[in-house]
């Protein structure tokens, strides 16, 4: 008779910036000793670093997300228009997006899963359930049913911050009122342990709602395969043939930044390097643009549509990170030490860029000849000419100009919360206990 190794379900769909947290996750679990098997969507399959199954072991959904995706993409993009998350909001409801009236909670799986779900929740060696706190409600629900631990992992704070706004926001109840509510912050039941992944130097004077509480970034382990190295001898290449420093652009998805408005790429390419002698942009291709095409054959510009965030803002020829500020990016530049430049576009990230840009003392003016235009996205909306360069242009070289002690001390503080060992820790105090299981060994 032998015992197997306590195994933890893990289930995150493919949305990327609510997928991501996992991994860091399921290495702590591993370290831990537990046995991780993640659930998932078969896009997902390109998220999972070289080293997957030394730490964890996957089950593919029958949903394959891609209807899922779509619908996650319309959001998006819908979402960009206006200034705030209420005008985008506004624009779905009123134009009758379908992205309204689909369900996307449905999309990301099928009868079919939960029914193999259910059954998994039988086995003795599954000990505790982690759950992403939006797309996996159905999940949740499985496991408090069967009565395994769950622990719920939220990636966004957007509710809470919309919350403390006391603004009133449209929503798909096609209403628009002030969202601050009990329900409205917290759309768990009581019944399940939910936690989010956020720094506290991000949410400020934000509380989490009553009975929750934030536990910090989720982070790649050091000797990751994220955290190794790049892993891409032409962009080695590249960042080695200069000893230029490099301004980095990844804003989450360039269709969204392109449904802002046809040129917005152009024109925020054309202002960082105004600012920076080089630019690294993650794109499936730059904009045909004789300025920008000239910055790439010079050496000067290089685009690339898949690029290693966590490792490029470790690398010392990165010295600024031009961002949509999503949590996971935002976290990870934080404790990589690198300055933002906040392009916010939609959710959360409209509620993230003023709170960097008052860490970082943005309106101080550490550089004396610089007045700091917050950059938004109605910069890029509205003037498709060269005036709209000389915003971008400052932004950069404010963010160039944060002072070393400031990104030191806000480095400090996100990794010593140490959201993803921390949350490890917790699911594996409250797993149920693993029964003795026989194993067939020599017939």
């Amino acid at each position: 008779m032998a015992r197997s190794g306590p195994t933890v379900l893990l289930v995150f769909h493919c949305d990327r910036g609510h997928f991501s947290p996992s991994l860091p996750l399921m290495q702590h679990l591993h370290l831990m000793g537990a046995k991780c098997e993640l659930w998932t969507n078969a896009l997902s399959e390109p998220w999972l670093p070289q080293n997957f199954t030394s730490f964890a072991s996957v089950h593919y959904l029958q949903s394959d997300g891609v209807d899922f995706q779509r619908t996650v993409a319309a959001y998006k993009c819908g979402s960009t228009n206006g200034d705030t998350y209420s005008d985008g909001r506004e624009y779905l409801v009123k134009s009758n997006s379908p992205v309204v009236s689909a369900d996307p909670f449905q999309q990301c799986w099928k009868q079919a899963d939960l029914d193999a779900f259910k059954l998994r929740l039988e086995d003795e060696d599954v000990t505790a359930v982690v759950t992403e706190g939006v797309w996996a409600k159905w999940a949740a629900k499985a496991a408090v049913d069967r009565g395994v631990p769950v622990q719920v992992l939220m990636p966004s704070y957007l509710d809470p911050f919309t919350a403390a706004t006391g603004l009133p926001v449209w929503g798909f109840d096609k209403q628009c009122r002030v969202r601050n509510l009990q329900e409205d912050a917290d759309l768990w039941p009581q019944d399940q342990d939910v936690v989010f992944a956020m720094a506290t130097c991000l949410r400020g004077d934000v509380p989490p709602p009553p009975g929750r509480a934030c536990v910090g970034a989720f982070l790649p382990l050091p000797g990751s395969d994220d955290a190794v190295g790049i892993h891409d001898a032409a962009l080695e290449a590249w960042l080695d043939a200069s000893s230029m420093p490099v301004t980095l652009v990844m804003l989450g998805s360039t269709s969204v930044l392109r449904a802002v408005s046809a040129w917005a790429e152009t024109m925020l390419l054309k202002g960082c390097l105004a600012a920076s002698p080089r630019v690294l942009v993650a794109t499936p291709c730059v904009p045909d643009c004789p300025e920008l095409v000239e910055a790439a054959n010079n050496g000067r510009l290089r685009g690339q549509r898949i690029l290693p965030q966590w490792a490029l803002l470790g690398h010392p020829k990165v010295h600024c990170f031009v961002s949509h500020c999503g949590a996971n990016s935002v976290h990870e530049a934080l404790a990589r030490a690198k300055p933002i430049v906040p392009l916010p576009l939609f959710d959360d990230q409209l509620y993230i860029a003023p709170r960097l840009e008052k860490l970082y003392g943005y309106t101080t003016k550490y550089a004396p000849s610089i007045v700091y235009p917050p950059l938004r996205k109605r910069l890029l909306r509205e003037r498709p000419d060269s005036a709209t360069a000389r915003p971008i242009c400052d932004a950069v070289q404010m963010a160039l100009a944060v002072p070393k002690e400031t990104l030191l001390a806000l480095q400090e503080q996100v990794l010593a919360e140490k959201g993803a060992e921390t949350t490890a820790a917790h699911v594996l105090s409250k797993q149920r206990s693993v029964s003795v299981v026989p194993l067939n060994v020599g017939g």
